[in-house]
């Protein structure tokens, strides 16, 4: 081996997981476990029906192998649901492969509603469609797992 192989394999081997200890699915699956140990929730539907999922998405992920990546717009709806605080989002959202970006109107309005305790999609999306009118930004992603860019989502969806 060359000198960069070698240290890229030494790289590899204290930074690289091949296989997380912790998933997606299995860390959503966790918090509503735990919310309804705590009674905060009465059954699962609540919490697909609080982050505007649709319940064969909420399904689908019970179901799929540990590398499943929802669409953010999905992730975020989830940290809403599961009444996350913002470094617990920024863990789920991590899990999936996403970051809080602060160029992004929906991840900075979702962000703030965490903070304040706003644990609604539909809520939420009420301000993302404020905000991004107020400031002009034409293409938003809104949340929910029929929700996708440049369109409002609400409940009845």
């Amino acid at each position: 081996m060359t000198k960069v192989e070698l240290k890229i394999e030494e790289f590899l081997t204290e930074h690289f997981i091949q296989e997380p200890e912790v998933t997606f699915s299995t860390y959503v699956f966790q918090k509503v476990d735990e919310m309804l140990a705590s009674c905060q929730i009465t059954k699962e539907s609540q919490v697909y029906l609080k982050g505007n999922i649709d319940r064969r998405v909420y399904s689908n992920l019970k179901k799929v192998d540990k590398h499943f990546r929802p669409y953010k717009s999905t992730a975020l709806s989830f940290c809403i649901a599961l009444e996350l605080t913002i470094s617990e989002a920024e863990e789920l959202l991590n899990l999936a492969g996403y970051q809080f970006e602060a160029t992004n109107l929906t991840d900075q309005v979702v962000k703030c509603c965490l903070e304040m305790g706003i644990y609604s999609a539909d809520e939420v999306n009420g301000y993302i469609n404020e905000f991004a009118e107020k400031y002009n930004v034409e293409k938003v992603m809104y949340l929910g797992s029929f929700c996708r860019k440049d369109r409002a989502c609400s409940g009845d969806n």
